[in-house]
């Protein structure tokens, strides 16, 4: 982040920051749910390959159908997943990454300073997108909307990040300059996309809370 610079509006990533993910859930790194601990294979699996990886980046791009996306994850799986054989265990499966929402963490967004825009910048796909905002409105009584001035996915664009257009498509609806914006997120990828759109950049620490990044930005009080 340039500390010299202030910021006039802020783009939050999602997974990370206010909600947990567990995307070792179904063969990508990261820490295993609890959910599915006992649900796959320890070994790799399809998940691994690369013509699935590229189905997945197109699945959040929203350039695959939730019909082809399904088939591929299907065929990703093979055998060694018990149980798997039906499309709404697939789905089940799929949406096990989605962990709880940080409850704090959404509730001091409404706290931050008014006259900051906010918007949360997400590469997602159908599938998490309902699950999630499913979620959410069991957790805090209110669409996810109320809490955001936009709420963007990847799905939604044709692009995800760290595609710098999808930054500037994400702060077009605001007559200010990509630099008076700060993307705030945890993958120092999707970091590098927001800088090379002219953004100013806050990597999120894995082992620091949402809040302690708030304020670290003086965006509490």
């Amino acid at each position: 982040m340039n500390s010299n610079s202030a910021f006039k509006g802020i783009v939050w990533d999602l997974g990370g920051l206010f909600i947990q993910v567990f995307p070792e859930s179904i063969g990508i790194q990261g820490p295993v749910s609890p959910n599915v601990a006992q649900a796959g294979p320890s070994k790799q699996t399809g998940l691994f390959k690369e013509e699935f990886e590229l189905m997945h980046h197109q699945f959040e791009c929203g350039l695959v159908s939730e019909k082809e996306f399904d088939s591929a994850f299907a065929q990703a799986l093979g055998k060694e997943w018990i149980g798997m054989h039906r499309s709404d265990d697939r789905r089940q499966l799929w949406n096990s990454v989605l962990g709880p929402w940080q409850n704090e963490a959404v509730r001091c967004v409404q706290t931050t300073p008014s006259e900051l825009p906010k918007i949360l910048l997400s590469n997602t796909n159908p599938w998490h997108q309902e699950a999630f905002e499913v979620s959410f409105v069991q957790q805090f009584a209110k669409p996810l909307d109320v809490f955001f001035d936009r709420v963007i996915y990847s799905h939604h664009c044709g692009m995800r990040k760290p595609n710098p257009s999808l930054y500037l498509h994400a702060i077009q609806t605001w007559s200010m300059e990509p630099s008076d914006w700060i993307m705030i997120d945890d993958s120092p990828i999707n970091l590098e996309g927001a800088a090379e759109a002219g953004l100013q950049t806050y990597l999120h620490p894995s082992n620091t809370s949402p809040v302690e990044t708030m304020r670290r930005l003086g965006l509490l009080s």
